[in-house]
C-alpha cells in the first residue's frame, strides 16, 4: 500500500509539473518612448495593447503570476511600460490625449517607439536669398521686355546680372539696397538653392517690398518657381501663383518696407533644387516703382 502510494504522489507531482508551465510561457514586454530627439518620454502618456492586426484589446498582466492588470495603463515613474500577455505579437498603441502613435506587430524584442508630436515639435528653418545674387530673366512667360543695350543681344530666352542701369535694376531706397522696377517693367529676376538636409515639411516665400507710389497707387510683385529632382526630367512648367499687391506706407516722414508671405502649393523635397522667380505685375494702376529688398525661404525643420 505504502509503495502505490508513493507511486500515486510521484504521478500527481508530475502531472503538476505539466499544467503549471502554462503561466510561465506568458511573454513579458517593455518598452520606452522617445521623442524626435531621442529624449526619453516619462510622463503623460497612456498605453493600450492590442490583439496583433486587430483592434480587439488583448488581455494582460501584471506579472508572471498573471496578476491583473488595466488595458489602457500609464507607464511606470521610469517612463518603461511593462507587462505580461500570452501572444508571442501584439500592437501597441501610445497617445497623450492629442497625438497617437502605434506599433504593429511588436515582440518581445521590441523595446524603443519614437512619438512624434504633429504639434508644437516644430522648429522654423529659413533659406535667405539675397538680391545680390538674383538674375534678369528674359523670355515671353511673362511678356518681358527685350535685353537692354548693354546686355548682348539674345535671341529668345536669356539672363543677365542685375545692374544699375539694367531694367529692373539696383538702387538705394530708405539707406536699403534693392532692386526697382519702374512702371512698366515686368522683367523677372530669379535665383536658385537647395532644400537643406533637416527639411521636414511645408514651404513659404517671404519678401521685403514696397513701392514709392504714394496713396492707393499700389502696385504688385509676382512669382513663380521650379522644383527639381536629379531622379526626374527637369521642371520647365513654373508653379506661377497668384501676385501680391504692393501697398506704400508713405506718410509724408518717409517709407517703410513691408515683409509679404509668398505661399507655395508646390511639393518640396530634401535636396529639391529649387527656382524662385519674382517680377512687377501691373494688373494694378500704381505707376510708382516696385522695390525689392530681401527673399526668404521659409520651411519646418526636421528635429
Amino acid at each position: 500500500m505504502n509503495r502505490f502510494l508513493k507511486v500515486f504522489v510521484a504521478v500527481a507531482f508530475m502531472l503538476s509539473l505539466l499544467v503549471l508551465p502554462a503561466q510561465a510561457r506568458d511573454n513579458n514586454y517593455w518598452v520606452r518612448i522617445v521623442d524626435a530627439n531621442g529624449a526619453e518620454v516619462t510622463t503623460g502618456l497612456t498605453f493600450t495593447i492590442y490583439t496583433a492586426g486587430t483592434s480587439t484589446q488583448a488581455t494582460i498582466y501584471d506579472d508572471r503570476n498573471r496578476g491583473s492588470m488595466s488595458n489602457a495603463f500609464d507607464p511606470g515613474t521610469d517612463g518603461v511600460a511593462k507587462w505580461w500577455m500570452v501572444a508571442s505579437t501584439c500592437d501597441i498603441e501610445v497617445t497623450d490625449g492629442t497625438t497617437t502613435t502605434k506599433l504593429s506587430t511588436a515582440t518581445m524584442t521590441d523595446h524603443l517607439i519614437v512619438f512624434v508630436l504633429d504639434y508644437i515639435e516644430l522648429e522654423e528653418g529659413q533659406i535667405d536669398l539675397p538680391i545680390g545674387s538674383m538674375y534678369i530673366v528674359y523670355d515671353d512667360e511673362e511678356g518681358a521686355a527685350a535685353p537692354p543695350d548693354s546686355v548682348q543681344a539674345i535671341t529668345g530666352e536669356g539672363v543677365s546680372m542685375v545692374s544699375r542701369v539694367s531694367a529692373p535694376n539696383y538702387d538705394i531706397q530708405n539707406s536699403l539696397g534693392c532692386i526697382v522696377w519702374e512702371d512698366g517693367e515686368e522683367s523677372a529676376v530669379e535665383i536658385s538653392f537647395r532644400i537643406p538636409a533637416d527639411y521636414r515639411s511645408g514651404g513659404t516665400f517671404r519678401v521685403w517690398a514696397n513701392t514709392s507710389a504714394v496713396g492707393g497707387n499700389d502696385c504688385s510683385i509676382d512669382y513663380a518657381y521650379y522644383i527639381n529632382t536629379d531622379t526626374a526630367t527637369a521642371d520647365t512648367a513654373s508653379d506661377d501663383e497668384t501676385a501680391i499687391e504692393v501697398s506704400s506706407i508713405f506718410d509724408g516722414t518717409g517709407a517703410s518696407e513691408n515683409e509679404y508671405d509668398l505661399s507655395c502649393a508646390g511639393t518640396f523635397a530634401v535636396g529639391s533644387l529649387v527656382t524662385l522667380r519674382l517680377w512687377r505685375d501691373d494688373i494694378d494702376t500704381g505707376t510708382g516703382n516696385l522695390e525689392l529688398y530681401h527673399a526668404t525661404f521659409y520651411y519646418n525643420k526636421r528635429l
